[in-house]
Protein backbone atom coordinates (compact mmCIF):
# COMPACT_ATOMS: atom_id res chain seq x y z
CA UNK A 1 0.00 0.00 0.00
CA UNK A 2 1.68 3.52 -1.24
CA UNK A 3 1.30 6.89 0.87
CA UNK A 4 -1.78 8.27 -1.09
CA UNK A 5 -3.21 4.92 -0.18
CA UNK A 6 -2.90 4.57 3.37
CA UNK A 7 -3.60 8.42 4.15
CA UNK A 8 -7.00 7.73 2.39
CA UNK A 9 -7.30 4.93 4.72
CA UNK A 10 -6.03 6.83 8.64
CA UNK A 11 -7.47 10.12 7.78
CA UNK A 12 -11.42 9.42 7.54
CA UNK A 13 -10.65 6.82 10.59
CA UNK A 14 -8.94 9.84 12.60
CA UNK A 15 -11.74 12.07 11.51
CA UNK A 16 -14.20 9.60 12.92
CA UNK A 17 -12.99 9.31 16.04
CA UNK A 18 -12.57 13.23 16.68
CA UNK A 19 -16.23 13.58 15.47
CA UNK A 20 -17.45 10.59 18.04
CA UNK A 21 -15.28 12.67 20.63
CA UNK A 22 -17.09 16.08 20.03
CA UNK A 23 -20.57 14.58 19.47
CA UNK A 24 -20.22 12.70 23.00
CA UNK A 25 -19.19 16.03 24.26
CA UNK A 26 -22.01 18.32 23.36
CA UNK A 27 -24.71 15.98 24.69
CA UNK A 28 -22.97 15.73 27.70
CA UNK A 29 -22.77 19.42 28.09
CA UNK A 30 -26.37 19.70 27.14
CA UNK A 31 -27.41 17.23 30.24
CA UNK A 32 -25.06 19.67 31.83
CA UNK A 33 -27.33 22.88 30.78
CA UNK A 34 -30.80 20.85 31.79
CA UNK A 35 -29.18 19.87 35.29
CA UNK A 36 -27.77 23.07 36.56
CA UNK A 37 -31.01 23.50 39.37
CA UNK A 38 -29.04 19.85 41.13
CA UNK A 39 -26.53 19.60 43.38
CA UNK A 40 -23.21 21.35 42.96
CA UNK A 41 -22.11 17.79 44.11
CA UNK A 42 -23.79 16.00 41.22
CA UNK A 43 -22.52 18.41 38.66
CA UNK A 44 -19.22 18.04 39.64
CA UNK A 45 -19.11 14.83 38.71
CA UNK A 46 -20.49 14.72 35.51
CA UNK A 47 -17.73 17.33 34.77
CA UNK A 48 -14.84 15.23 36.14
CA UNK A 49 -16.83 11.84 33.63
CA UNK A 50 -16.74 14.25 30.61
CA UNK A 51 -12.90 15.19 31.49
CA UNK A 52 -12.10 11.54 31.19
CA UNK A 53 -14.03 10.86 28.34
CA UNK A 54 -11.94 13.94 26.29
CA UNK A 55 -9.13 12.45 27.77
CA UNK A 56 -9.95 8.86 26.01
CA UNK A 57 -10.45 10.70 22.84
CA UNK A 58 -7.04 12.70 23.05
CA UNK A 59 -4.88 9.99 23.54
CA UNK A 60 -6.22 7.88 20.61
CA UNK A 61 -5.99 10.56 18.44
CA UNK A 62 -2.33 10.80 19.17
CA UNK A 63 -1.83 7.01 19.19
CA UNK A 64 -3.21 7.43 15.50
CA UNK A 65 -1.31 10.44 14.60
CA UNK A 66 1.81 8.92 16.00
CA UNK A 67 1.55 5.60 14.29
CA UNK A 68 0.64 7.52 10.92
CA UNK A 69 3.70 9.39 11.02
CA UNK A 70 5.89 6.10 11.71
CA UNK A 71 3.77 5.16 8.41
CA UNK A 72 4.88 8.18 6.36
CA UNK A 73 8.19 7.99 7.67
CA UNK A 74 8.59 4.10 6.11
CA UNK A 75 6.93 5.44 2.81
CA UNK A 76 9.00 8.32 2.51
CA UNK A 77 11.82 5.64 2.92
CA UNK A 78 10.65 3.33 0.40
CA UNK A 79 9.93 6.42 -1.93
CA UNK A 80 13.42 7.57 -1.87
CA UNK A 81 14.46 3.76 -2.33
CA UNK A 82 12.44 3.76 -5.28
CA UNK A 83 13.55 7.08 -6.59
CA UNK A 84 16.75 5.95 -6.50
CA UNK A 85 15.87 2.78 -8.04
CA UNK A 86 13.91 4.89 -11.04
CA UNK A 87 16.85 6.98 -11.44
CA UNK A 88 19.42 3.89 -11.58
CA UNK A 89 17.34 2.26 -14.24
CA UNK A 90 17.05 5.69 -16.38
CA UNK A 91 20.58 5.94 -16.61
CA UNK A 92 21.08 2.00 -17.75
CA UNK A 93 17.92 3.43 -20.45
CA UNK A 94 20.10 5.61 -21.29
CA UNK A 95 23.27 4.29 -21.81
CA UNK A 96 21.45 1.31 -23.40
CA UNK A 97 19.90 3.88 -25.92
CA UNK A 98 23.82 4.92 -26.34
CA UNK A 99 24.79 1.85 -27.27
CA UNK A 100 21.75 1.24 -29.74
CA UNK A 101 22.92 4.70 -31.62
CA UNK A 102 26.43 3.33 -31.43
CA UNK A 103 25.45 0.39 -33.16
CA UNK A 104 22.95 1.54 -35.50
CA UNK A 105 25.86 3.79 -36.67
CA UNK A 106 28.82 0.85 -36.73
CA UNK A 107 25.84 -1.18 -38.70
CA UNK A 108 25.51 1.82 -41.11
CA UNK A 109 29.14 1.70 -41.29
CA UNK A 110 29.49 -2.24 -42.26
CA UNK A 111 27.12 -1.68 -44.83
CA UNK A 112 28.54 1.00 -46.74
CA UNK A 113 31.64 -1.28 -46.45
CA UNK A 114 30.03 -3.91 -47.56
CA UNK A 115 28.71 -1.29 -50.47
CA UNK A 116 32.07 -0.58 -51.13
CA UNK A 117 33.31 -4.41 -51.04
CA UNK A 118 30.78 -4.89 -53.92
CA UNK A 119 32.00 -1.81 -55.95
CA UNK A 120 35.41 -3.34 -55.67
CA UNK A 121 34.68 -7.17 -56.41
CA UNK A 122 32.87 -5.90 -59.32
CA UNK A 123 35.54 -3.64 -60.97
CA UNK A 124 38.15 -6.37 -60.20
CA UNK A 125 35.53 -8.44 -62.19
CA UNK A 126 35.47 -6.16 -64.31
CA UNK A 127 39.15 -5.91 -64.71
CA UNK A 128 39.56 -9.04 -64.82
CA UNK A 129 36.92 -9.63 -67.89
CA UNK A 130 39.15 -6.27 -69.70
CA UNK A 131 42.15 -8.00 -69.31
CA UNK A 132 41.39 -11.58 -70.11
CA UNK A 133 40.14 -9.28 -73.56
CA UNK A 134 43.16 -7.60 -74.06
CA UNK A 135 44.94 -10.68 -73.34
CA UNK A 136 42.83 -12.46 -76.52
CA UNK A 137 42.84 -9.65 -78.77
CA UNK A 138 46.59 -9.13 -78.30
CA UNK A 139 46.75 -13.31 -79.10
CA UNK A 140 44.23 -13.21 -81.54
CA UNK A 141 46.37 -10.39 -83.31
CA UNK A 142 49.40 -12.63 -83.18
CA UNK A 143 48.78 -14.21 -86.40
CA UNK A 144 51.34 -15.39 -89.05
CA UNK A 145 52.19 -19.46 -90.63
CA UNK A 146 54.59 -20.81 -93.06
CA UNK A 147 54.04 -24.10 -94.63
CA UNK A 148 55.14 -26.08 -97.69
CA UNK A 149 54.09 -29.22 -99.46
CA UNK A 150 57.07 -31.52 -99.06
CA UNK A 151 59.02 -32.35 -95.55
CA UNK A 152 61.73 -33.85 -96.38
CA UNK A 153 61.64 -35.70 -99.66
CA UNK A 154 60.69 -35.15 -103.00
CA UNK A 155 56.88 -34.97 -103.79
CA UNK A 156 54.26 -34.76 -107.12
CA UNK A 157 50.73 -33.76 -105.74
CA UNK A 158 48.15 -34.97 -108.53
CA UNK A 159 47.12 -34.80 -111.09
CA UNK A 160 43.52 -34.87 -110.25
CA UNK A 161 40.05 -34.93 -112.69
CA UNK A 162 38.97 -32.32 -109.76
CA UNK A 163 40.07 -29.03 -108.28
CA UNK A 164 41.49 -30.32 -104.89
CA UNK A 165 42.97 -28.79 -101.80
CA UNK A 166 46.47 -28.34 -101.56
CA UNK A 167 48.05 -29.27 -98.22
CA UNK A 168 50.80 -28.13 -96.74
CA UNK A 169 51.74 -30.71 -94.20
CA UNK A 170 55.19 -29.27 -93.02
CA UNK A 171 54.56 -26.14 -91.08
CA UNK A 172 57.70 -23.90 -90.29
CA UNK A 173 55.31 -21.36 -88.37
CA UNK A 174 52.03 -21.44 -86.91
CA UNK A 175 51.54 -18.46 -84.90
CA UNK A 176 48.25 -18.19 -83.46
CA UNK A 177 47.17 -21.86 -85.17
CA UNK A 178 45.36 -20.46 -87.60
CA UNK A 179 46.43 -22.78 -90.38
CA UNK A 180 45.34 -26.99 -90.08
CA UNK A 181 47.76 -28.83 -91.74
CA UNK A 182 45.40 -31.54 -91.92
CA UNK A 183 43.27 -29.85 -93.82
CA UNK A 184 45.18 -27.12 -95.64
CA UNK A 185 42.55 -24.26 -94.45
CA UNK A 186 43.40 -21.13 -92.93
CA UNK A 187 40.51 -19.46 -90.55
CA UNK A 188 40.86 -16.30 -89.81
CA UNK A 189 40.87 -15.42 -85.79
CA UNK A 190 40.08 -11.95 -85.91
CA UNK A 191 38.35 -9.20 -88.32
CA UNK A 192 41.48 -7.76 -90.21
CA UNK A 193 43.69 -7.20 -93.39
CA UNK A 194 45.84 -10.31 -94.26
CA UNK A 195 48.46 -10.84 -96.63
CA UNK A 196 48.92 -14.08 -98.35
CA UNK A 197 51.83 -15.59 -100.72
CA UNK A 198 51.70 -18.84 -102.43
CA UNK A 199 54.48 -20.32 -104.87
CA UNK A 200 54.51 -23.88 -106.94
CA UNK A 201 56.77 -25.55 -108.53
CA UNK A 202 56.39 -27.57 -112.32
CA UNK A 203 59.06 -30.51 -113.50
CA UNK A 204 57.97 -31.14 -116.61
CA UNK A 205 54.64 -30.53 -116.30
CA UNK A 206 51.80 -27.56 -115.86
CA UNK A 207 51.25 -26.30 -112.36
CA UNK A 208 48.15 -24.30 -111.59
CA UNK A 209 46.81 -22.88 -108.35
CA UNK A 210 44.22 -20.54 -106.93
CA UNK A 211 43.97 -18.45 -103.78
CA UNK A 212 40.24 -19.50 -102.61
CA UNK A 213 38.83 -16.85 -99.65
CA UNK A 214 35.10 -18.74 -98.96
CA UNK A 215 35.19 -21.09 -101.76
CA UNK A 216 35.61 -17.50 -104.03
CA UNK A 217 38.87 -17.92 -106.59
CA UNK A 218 40.78 -14.74 -105.63
CA UNK A 219 44.23 -15.02 -107.37
CA UNK A 220 46.32 -17.92 -109.39
CA UNK A 221 49.74 -19.09 -110.14
CA UNK A 222 50.55 -20.76 -113.00
CA UNK A 223 53.46 -22.70 -114.52
CA UNK A 224 53.99 -24.59 -117.73
CA UNK A 225 58.02 -26.13 -118.05
CA UNK A 226 57.99 -28.96 -120.71
CA UNK A 227 61.45 -30.07 -119.36
CA UNK A 228 63.73 -29.25 -116.59
CA UNK A 229 62.00 -27.08 -113.08
CA UNK A 230 60.18 -23.94 -113.13
CA UNK A 231 58.11 -21.92 -110.58
CA UNK A 232 55.63 -19.87 -110.06
CA UNK A 233 54.27 -17.21 -107.30
CA UNK A 234 51.53 -14.65 -106.09
CA UNK A 235 50.49 -12.83 -103.49
CA UNK A 236 47.50 -10.66 -102.14
CA UNK A 237 46.55 -8.81 -99.21
CA UNK A 238 42.54 -9.56 -98.29
CA UNK A 239 39.78 -7.88 -95.85
CA UNK A 240 38.62 -10.81 -93.74
CA UNK A 241 35.84 -11.75 -91.38
CA UNK A 242 36.69 -13.60 -88.48
CA UNK A 243 35.98 -16.83 -89.10
CA UNK A 244 36.57 -16.36 -92.83
CA UNK A 245 38.84 -19.47 -95.06
CA UNK A 246 41.64 -19.05 -97.04
CA UNK A 247 43.38 -21.81 -98.53
CA UNK A 248 45.27 -23.19 -102.08
CA UNK A 249 43.37 -24.99 -104.71
CA UNK A 250 45.26 -27.47 -107.01
CA UNK A 251 43.61 -27.09 -110.50
CA UNK A 252 42.26 -30.33 -111.60
CA UNK A 253 44.76 -32.21 -114.30
CA UNK A 254 47.29 -30.35 -113.06
CA UNK A 255 50.48 -30.99 -110.44
CA UNK A 256 52.73 -29.27 -108.40
CA UNK A 257 55.96 -30.33 -107.15
CA UNK A 258 58.33 -30.38 -104.07
CA UNK A 259 61.29 -31.31 -102.10
CA UNK A 260 63.70 -30.37 -99.20
CA UNK A 261 64.38 -27.02 -100.38
CA UNK A 262 60.43 -26.11 -100.20
CA UNK A 263 59.45 -25.10 -103.13
CA UNK A 264 55.71 -25.13 -103.04
CA UNK A 265 54.65 -23.22 -100.59
CA UNK A 266 52.01 -21.28 -98.78
CA UNK A 267 52.41 -18.54 -96.30
CA UNK A 268 50.53 -15.37 -94.54
CA UNK A 269 50.11 -13.28 -91.46
CA UNK A 270 47.87 -10.88 -90.14
CA UNK A 271 49.04 -7.02 -90.65
CA UNK A 272 46.52 -5.25 -88.76
CA UNK A 273 42.65 -5.64 -87.15
CA UNK A 274 39.95 -3.79 -88.75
Amino acid sequence: MDLKMETTVVLPLLLLLCSNGVHLQMVHQQKVLLSDHKASSGSSGSSDSSGLHQQHCVSDTQTVLREMSALMAEQRVEMKHLQAENKALGEKVAELEEDMKELGQMRRKLEVQESQLTSLANLSSTAGSQVGALWAERTARQVAFSASVAAASEVTVGPFNTDTTLIYKYVATNIGNAYNPQTGLFVAPVRGAYHYEFHVGAHGFASAVHLVKNGEQIFAAYEHQTAGYGTATNSVTLALEARDVVFVRLVKNSKVYDNVNHHCTFSGHLLFTL
